[in-house]
This record gives C-alpha cells, sequence and structure tokens, in this order.
C-alpha cells in the first residue's frame, strides 16, 4: 500500500470525525431508546436465555431444552456477564447492544476512512443510525453488531442465483 492512501489517526480531522461519530451513534440510539421504548423481539428472546443461564447454568430458552434460540450466543454470553454483575437481562443485552451498534459505527467510520477524508467517512458511517436504518440493522439488543452488520450487506450485495427452482422454491434465505 503507497503512503498517500494511508490515514494520519493523530490527526486533528480524524480525531474530531472519530469523536463525532462515537458521539452520534451512542446519542441517536440513546434517544431512540428514551423517545419511543421500543425493544427488539430478540432481546426479549436474548434476556429469557440470560436469565436461564445466570439461574439454572443452561443457556437456553427453555431449560431442559437443547435448542438454540439465539442469533448470537457470543453475544448471550456476554450479556449474561453482564447480567452476572446485577443487571437486569433485557437491560444487559441492551447495554450490550448499545456497544456494539457503537463499535459497528467507529470501525465502519475508521474502514471508510481508508478510502476518503474523515469528514466524508463520518457522514456516510453516521447514516447507520439514521431514522430509516433504526430497524433494518437491529441486533437482539437494538443495535447493530459487527457480524450481524456485515452479514446484511454480503447477504444484499451476493450475486444472485440462478433463475431455475424446484417446486420447493429458492434454497436461500432472505430475511
Amino acid at each position: 500500500m503507497s503512503t498517500e492512501h494511508m490515514i494520519d489517526r493523530r490527526s486533528h480531522g480524524y480525531r474530531f470525525a472519530f469523536l463525532a461519530v462515537l458521539a452520534v451513534s451512542l446519542m441517536a440510539r440513546l434517544i431512540f431508546w428514551f423517545l419511543t421504548h421500543y425493544t427488539i423481539e430478540d432481546a426479549l428472546i436474548i434476556s429469557r436465555m440470560v436469565r436461564n443461564f445466570v439461574a439454572k447454568g443452561e443457556l437456553a430458552f427453555n431449560v431442559g431444552e437443547r435448542v438454540s434460540a439465539s442469533t448470537s450466543p457470543l453475544f448471550a454470553v456476554l450479556a449474561s456477564g453482564i447480567a452476572w454483575l446485577g443487571a437486569d437481562p433485557l437491560v444487559a443485552a441492551k447495554i450490550l447492544g448499545l456497544f456494539a451498534s457503537t463499535a459497528t459505527c467507529v470501525c465502519l467510520f475508521d474502514l471508510l476512512c481508508e478510502f476518503a477524508p474523515p469528514a466524508a467517512a463520518a457522514i456516510v458511517s453516521g447514516f447507520t443510525r439514521s431514522p430509516a436504518s433504526w430497524r433494518w440493522s437491529a441486533s437482539p439488543a437494538g443495535g447493530s453488531s459487527p457480524p450481524s452488520f456485515g452479514a446484511r450487506w454480503r447477504r444484499w450485495f451476493a450475486p444472485t442465483e440462478p433463475s431455475c427452482s424446484s417446486s420447493w422454491g429458492s434454497s436461500r434465505q432472505y430475511v
């Protein structure tokens, strides 16, 4: 990689844009929560799994059933760690989602800085916190986690499959 495209993370412009992305991503989610009291249904599933994990030591929706109900077992285990410290499991999932959402915006900003000036990268990464994206970018706790964010983008921009389909329909699942 040539040095002309390398970003200087010590520059005033980068640091200002970084802090702006950090503040906007945190504040957008918090304002959204306080104004709407909206909770993604996955957060309720995760919170029940967390309750079972903390109380019974079993990461399952129903104790005794060995069925994975979580879209992200790592997320459930991390939320369990927060709940084990005394937080309500739903609050733990939302706190973890807030950090995952913010990390997604910051990582996207840093990646975009490789291709654009920090101000432009901040604006584009800020679109992930716009009202239009709040529903589709939601993770179990109402934020977007880097793995789910990347999976959605790969799914949208993946090559289309051939038009021939069986009587069972397409094998590809769209969410």
